[in-house]
């Protein structure tokens, strides 16, 4: 009998914790979103037609590397997008939608940084381009 390897249980456990980490998020964004008085997306054609991060069907067959690889961009993705949120909820003064956006930023970046250290990098190693020029 073929025992998983102790990396591929970590992998399966922060995957288990990163997908009901996004569940509760997007529950509660939902509810905050009634709180202002928006309609969140209630199909999902709805969600289909804001969705920015393309699903990618030959992750199927790939290696644990390249999905972990895969998942660590469309957070980082996902972060672009948070981000000017977090400026238009600012703009048309609404705190506390601005504040859930920032905690929800702090998560994708932890589960970045956890998913990154899985491949051996540090959190935004060939994610993010830094800034060389630090005058």
């Amino acid at each position: 009998m073929v025992h998983p390897r102790p990396a591929g249980i970590r992998v399966t456990r922060r995957y288990q914790e990163l997908i009901a980490d996004t569940r509760q998020q997007y529950d509660a964004l939902g509810a905050l979103l009634l709180d202002e008085n928006e309609l969140p997306p209630a199909t999902t054609a709805e969600y289909q037609a804001y969705a920015k991060i393309a699903e990618e069907p030959r992750l199927k067959y790939a290696d644990a590397s390249a999905v972990v690889d895969a998942s660590a961009h469309d957070l980082t993705m996902a972060n672009l997008f948070i981000d000017r949120a977090i400026i238009l909820a600012g703009k048309e003064n609404r705190p506390a939608l601005a504040s859930f956006l920032t905690a929800m930023r702090g998560t994708n970046n932890r589960h970045i940084r956890e998913l990154q250290s899985f491949l051996g990098k540090t959190a935004w190693e060939d994610l993010v381009e830094e800034d060389d020029d630090e005058d």
